[in-house]
């Protein structure tokens, strides 16, 4: 079907693992999930020294004996085919030029590709160091344009198990670090309150000085990618505040679409959407919010939609550039 075997290559994390399951599940396809920190079990020096040389990691240095060795550990059931190698920045902010050297020596004709499923400002090391990869793709429009690299939806594998413990709970749910959107985080909050909305907040990254409303509010308490999605079967409605600087839809949308939830979004790619489940709001709007109907469950159809946000849809759109 596909001149290559598409690889994704990610972190060890539970929402990777989720997210890309769909990358397992077909016979052109693998799943390889590497731990996001090399020095996650080693000695605080190792740890600082790490941080120190990432960035000459980035340029410099290309052939590292423990690298190589959890390479041929990550990698070996990899048979001799034609690969296309989709590494998540993240894996490449960790391991550098030394996986691609790897790669390209134990996979002589692969293709390697740089995906983005989070903005570039947050990969302070990253913008300068990308002409290692054949092409760069990002989940952001915006940034696609401003850095001249190609957009491609990021996928969101559908579990339909977690819909069987589906049972409301709650009106609105929000969960995401503050970032630089804790004000209109707590802005909405307000608002929906107002509106007797039943609020499960979940905060991470803020100091206890700074915490409002800290008795409804729950902050810096770890959640698991998992449970987060039980929270989202168990509500009417996700919040999605996105950064300052972003333009394109987070996870909470796919997972508004995929669970058949309504979405509240301040993201302006959504502004003009015909769904019946996504309400856009501006802040300086923020009393144009049907609040009565974001309570509401909501009946889409997402059967196509299921498709669209799969992993053989990211595929389909990076081969169109391949092959």
């Amino acid at each position: 079907m596909y001149k290559y075997n598409y690889v994704f290559v990610g972190p060890k994390t539970e929402d990777i693992q989720i997210m890309y399951q769909g990358f397992s599940l077909n016979k052109f396809s693998n799943l390889v999930l590497v731990d996001p920190n090399i020095f996650t079990k080693q000695t605080k020096l190792f740890k600082l020294v790490w941080r120190i040389w990432k960035k000459m990691n980035l340029k410099y240095i290309d052939s590292i004996p423990f690298i190589y060795k959890r390479m041929n550990s990550a990698f070996v059931n990899l048979k001799d085919n034609l690969y296309c190698f989709i590494i998540y920045s993240r894996v490449y902010e960790d391991y550098g030029i030394s996986i691609i050297k790897y790669l390209k020596s134990k996979f002589p004709n692969c293709k390697t590709i740089c995906y983005f499923g989070d903005l570039l400002s947050t990969h302070p090391f990253l913008k300068d160091n990308l002409n290692q990869f054949d092409y760069i793709f990002t989940f952001d429009k915006q940034e696609a344009l401003k850095y001249n690299f190609l957009f491609c939806q990021e996928p969101f594998s559908f579990d339909e198990s977690l819909l069987k413990k589906c049972k409301k709970k709650y009106d609105v749910t929000f969960v995401g670090a503050a970032k630089d959107r804790f004000p209109k985080i707590i802005e909405i909050y307000e608002k929906l309150k107002a509106h007797d909305c039943i609020c499960d907040f979940h905060i991470f990254g803020v100091p206890k000085e700074n915490q409002l409303y800290a008795d409804d509010i729950i902050y810096n308490s770890f959640m698991s990618f998992r449970e987060l999605l039980y929270h989202v079967t168990e509500s009417s409605c996700i919040l999605e505040v996105l950064q300052d600087d972003a333009y394109s839809p987070t996870a909470r949308y796919a997972e508004a679409i995929l669970y058949k939830k309504n979405l509240l979004t301040n993201c302006k790619a959504l502004q003009n959407d015909k769904r019946s489940n996504v309400f856009y709001f501006d802040l300086s709007r923020i009393d144009n919010i049907d609040f009565e109907k974001i309570k509401n469950e909501t009946a889409i159809d997402n059967l196509d939609d299921i498709e669209l946000l799969s992993c053989k849809q990211m595929i389909k759109t990076i081969s169109s550039f391949l092959e």
